[in-house]
């Protein structure tokens, strides 16, 4: 078990509390400020803004922490905080004049209530002008009454003594990312008695399936952690499985799923050396029998545990499989019946893992489903193109639910390597997929406690680390992801956009050595994606080999898009790469060809990825 180290800032080793009315002038207002003493002052200045939440409700008060750190030199300016939805701003607070000695830091808190309106964004930029220097740091506000509607996933996959006793850090942490859901994986018991029962009371200490120790309390400080920030913790179960000896449970081996019509080989995964169990026996999730059982269990789970769903899970297909009476058993026939019943028994949240998209336009269509989490295999999953495939599938069959995949980066590597001596995630690779699913509509569950990325199906593994300025580059994709929801998490179906660029070629596909182009369109405005695939060597997206290249900038681009029927009123230009990934107003002219009408716009520059935000009514015939 990889044991949490608490990271330290020791440059705010010694804190100062000093409340001191400073000298304003003009509109500049009055301002409180914590300063800390700096044991080993930085270079540069740094300026950083944070949110207390990860999701707020109507009506509710966002507090902004503004950090500003004086380098070897004193700062001295102004500091604005302003907000904006889409690129229109909605807030600007009134300039305040700061005054930092050197070595010292201080942090400006800044309240602000959010118009009243549901399942809505915000960038907030905090700007502080210094002379000549201009400092500026971003993050995003999601008003939302429910995380299921732009879910940003991440997961916990410790439950030891001190992860307990820094709960509050850790979800600070994920909140940093505006992570609003988290996936308790593999906290329980067993699979088929995920709370154990001492003396007919839930245990306050236990081992779980590898072996390592759990403690009770250390879950329930994490979810209440989350809740205190609007993060939804999700409980993680398989939907048919028990250990080697069930039966000194009570479960019969008549519910069971077996390889044979004679019920003589049941279906088993087996479990690395010296794990608690040899083996998972699996069962059928259409027995009542066993329907009743798990379902009795997972009662006493929410019984026990403030969760707020279930996190379903399975293998994916496992070929010809029967009942203990020898009758064949379609498995993908039985998901959604299960789960349909399972959420109106439990009257919870449920999320089923359709792995591989196995079962996916059943469980999709039919199982109502809170979000649909599709985890990515090949051979259906393996490029980019077939990422945006099955984002879109699910999109149609759902009928627009929320999206999440779990695709696990650089796999091979995690698989070869060990936590005690650890590589590194190649960053070009996971930014690269991330601006594929994003971009498509969808969101990608891989960051964890400690600030972990998922490299592994199994959660726990620690034989990849992310690096800091992966991790730094991260929280600026999800404040740019948080702060653009309503348009990127939308739900609408992702299709190629016919855009030409004279210096360089594009495609509506995911073509190796071109700007890869496609968007979705609301009723009021359309989005045009620009992921550069121009230096990119293979359209696969796992990047095992870890030699994923960075994409050369391309500078300015100009830009022609042929926007159909669309009545474009304004062009608004925003980029995940850039420092903030504020949305700026582009100039742009349109007009008409045999091919059909088009606007031109340009760019400053394509690293990754880029979003044209087109506002403007489609009209009802084409134009």
């Amino acid at each position: 078990m990889a044991t949490f180290s608490p990271r330290i800032d020791t440059s705010r080793s010694k804190v100062v509390v000093l409340s001191a009315a400073l000298l304003l002038a003009g509109r500049l207002c009055r301002a409180q400020a914590v300063v800390s003493t700096v044991s080993t002052p930085i270079a540069h200045a740094v300026l950083a803004v944070s949110q207390n939440a990860a999701r707020y409700t109507v009506g509710q008060r966002v507090r902004l922490a503004v950090t500003i750190s004086a380098g070897n030199t004193r700062l001295d300016g102004v500091l604005r905080v302003s907000a904006t939805e889409l690129g229109v701003p909605v807030y600007n607070r009134h300039p305040t004049r700061i005054d930092v000695p050197a070595g010292h830091s201080i942090v400006e808190d800044v309240g602000w209530t959010p118009p009243r309106r549901d399942f809505t964004a915000y960038l907030i930029t905090a700007a502080l002008i210094t002379g000549a220097r201009h400092l500026r740091a971003s993050t995003a506000v999601d008003v939302s009454s429910t995380w299921t509607r732009y879910p940003r996933y991440g997961f916990i996959s410790g439950y030891g003594r001190q992860m307990g006793d820094h709960a509050a850090t850790i979800v600070r942490s994920l909140t940093g990312y505006h992570i609003n859901s988290l996936q308790f994986y593999d906290w329980q018991f067993r699979h088929d008695e995920p709370v154990e029962l001492v003396n007919g009371k839930p245990a306050d200490e236990w081992h779980d399936i590898a072996g390592r120790h759990c403690y009770a309390a250390t879950i329930s400080s994490l979810i209440a952690a989350a809740h205190k920030r609007g993060i939804a913790c999700m409980n993680y179960n398989l939907i048919y499985g028990g250990w080697a000896n069930y039966a000194t449970l009570g479960i019969s081996p008549a519910w069971g799923l077996y390889r044979d019509r004679e019920a003589q080989k049941q279906v088993s995964l087996p479990m690395p050396a010296g794990w608690s169990t040899p083996s998972i026996q699996l069962f059928n999730p259409a027995n009542k029998g066993w329907q009743n059982w798990l379902l009795s269990q997972e009662q006493l789970v929410f019984k026990t545990y403030q969760f707020d769903g279930w996190q379903a899970d399975q293998v994916g297909n496992m070929g010809p499989l029967f009942t203990a009476n020898g009758a064949p058993v379609t498995l993908w026939k039985t998901f959604a019946p299960f789960l349909a019943y399972a959420r109106g028994t439990l009257n919870k949240a449920v999320i089923f893992n359709n792995v591989g998209g196995y079962g996916l336009y059943d469980t999709a269509a039919h199982s109502h489903e809170a979000v649909v989490y599709v985890e990515c295999w090949s051979p259906d999953q393996r490029t980019y193109q077939q990422l945006q495939q099955v984002i879109n599938d699910a999109h149609v069959w759902s009928g627009g639910k929320a999206v999440v995949l779990a695709a696990y980066m650089d796999r091979a590597a995690s698989n070869r390597l060990a936590a005690k001596k650890p590589g590194r995630f190649n960053p070009p690779g996971v930014l690269l997929t991330d601006a594929a699913i994003f971009a498509s509509g969808a969101t990608h569950i891989e960051l964890g406690d400690n600030e972990r990325l998922l490299g592994n199906e199994y959660f726990p593994n620690a034989s990849l680390v992310a690096g800091k300025i992966l991790l730094a580059t991260l929280k600026r994709w999800y404040t740019f992801q948080t702060a653009n929801e309503t348009v990127l998490q939308s739900g609408a179906v992702v299709q190629p956009v016919r855009v030409v660029i004279k210096s360089h070629p594009t495609n509506g596909t995911a073509r190796p050595g071109t700007i890869w182009t496609f968007g979705a369109r609301g009723k009021e405005w359309s989005t045009v994606q620009l992921i550069n695939l121009l230096t990119a060597s293979t359209d696969a997206w796992r990047d095992n080999s870890q030699d994923c290249k960075t994409p050369m900038p391309t500078g300015p681009l100009h830009v022609r898009i042929y926007i159909h029927n669309q009545k474009v009123t304004a062009v608004y230009e925003g980029t995940p790469d850039s420092p903030t990934g504020a949305l700026h107003r582009l100039r742009f002219k349109s007009g008409s060809s045999p091919v059909g009408r088009w606007i031109t716009v340009t760019l400053p520059n394509l690293t990754y990825w880029d979003m044209l935000l087109l506002k403007g009514p489609h009209a009802s015939t084409p134009g």
